[in-house]
């Protein structure tokens, strides 16, 4: 954790990083390199037999778009059971891969166990950093997060239940969400979310990072960021996002973990769970969050899984994802009213 004396006053939320975010042609291209091959493997993976097998029972509507005159980054998919009854809790679900990688399709199986849990999952896009940095990612989640409240019922989600879940730079704009809809800030989206009363009824960051500001503080475990390309990959996704000399807590929905250390909410938070490996060069966010949301009195559980590195949870075939997925459902059967799950 920073210490607070190092803190910057925040800004305006209004405002737009001061840093000049962004990434050079060169870091472009090498984003678009990597994305490119993420999404190759993912498509390529969905036609494997034991993919094909997850999928049965599984429907998927795609391409919807949840603002109007949004392009491609600005739609969503729904995945929901085939020939469900009305009335399942409806799942925002936000991908991760730095803000600047990666996309709704890369990230299709996780939307498919949340539907096995008993959801009616929402997989969105957002713009992402290469090309559009903060505050965009987050005003499109929230934009997102309205339209599924809104327009949910039409594909049988009970938006009265609705959980928010995302995972690395989407467990930091699933934690922002969750953020902005208790605590009333000057960002203008973030006000208009809190003035609709919205109450999620849980939320998920697996694997987060919480806190895009100052990442050089994961250079303090050695143990875990000695590298010298993963300490590229952190500064080159705060440069992106926010830009390299951006104030801790200047922008608090690219910082929310600050802000929940900071002060208490306007309204109740909804119940977090965070869940990391315990070699997972972000895990230290997650025990941020949960320090915090205790220190707050407000329902977190935090599981870390030894041995583990990021983003395991996506591995089925790891004991310790069917474990992580246990420990999801453990946490949500507590937390959301009538969940059934498929078979």
């Amino acid at each position: 954790m920073l210490p607070r004396h190092t803190r910057r006053r925040r800004a305006p939320m209004t405002a737009q990083p001061s840093s000049s975010p962004g990434l050079t042609r060169v870091g472009r291209s090498f984003c678009a390199t990597v994305d490119g091959v993420i999404r190759g493997v993912a498509s390529l993976g969905r036609h494997l037999p034991d993919a094909r097998r997850r999928q049965r029972g599984v429907e998927v509507i795609r391409d919807l778009p949840y603002r109007i005159g949004g392009g491609a980054a600005q739609r969503l998919d729904v995945y929901r059971a085939v020939g469900q009854r009305p009335g399942r809790p409806a799942l925002l679900y936000i991908h991760g891969g730095g803000f600047a990688v990666c996309s709704k399709d890369t990230h299709w199986s996780l939307a498919v166990d949340y539907v096995r849990l008993g959801f009616v999952v929402f997989n969105i896009n957002y713009r992402l950093s290469t090309r559009h940095p903060f505050p965009a990612a987050i005003n499109d989640a929230i934009t997102a997060l309205r339209w599924v409240q809104a327009q949910g019922h039409r594909f049988g989600a009970d938006t009265r239940q609705l959980v928010i879940a995302g995972e690395s730079a989407g467990g930091n704009l699933a934690t922002a969400l969750a953020v902005a809809s208790s605590y009333r800030l000057e960002h203008g989206p973030a006000r208009a979310l809190f003035d609709t009363g919205l109450s999620p009824s849980a939320f998920i960051a697996a694997c987060p990072v919480l806190q895009v500001s100052a990442v050089h503080r994961f250079w303090q475990d050695e143990a875990l960021v000695s590298d010298r390309a993963t300490q590229r990959i952190l500064r080159g996704m705060q440069r992106a996002y926010i830009g390299l000399d951006a104030s801790p807590g200047a922008f608090p929905l690219a910082d929310p973990l600050l802000l929940l250390e900071g002060r208490a909410p306007d309204r109740a938070l909804p119940p977090a769970l965070t869940l990391s490996g315990d070699r997972d060069f972000l895990v230290a966010d997650s025990r941020r969050l949960k320090r915090a949301m205790d220190a707050l009195e407000s329902p977190c559980e935090l599981h870390v899984y030894p041995g583990e590195h990021h983003a395991f949870h996506a591995l089925p075939w790891k004991e310790s994802a069917r474990r992580c997925w246990a420990d999801q459902r453990a946490f949500l059967n507590q937390h959301v009213p009538h969940l059934q799950e498929s078979p």
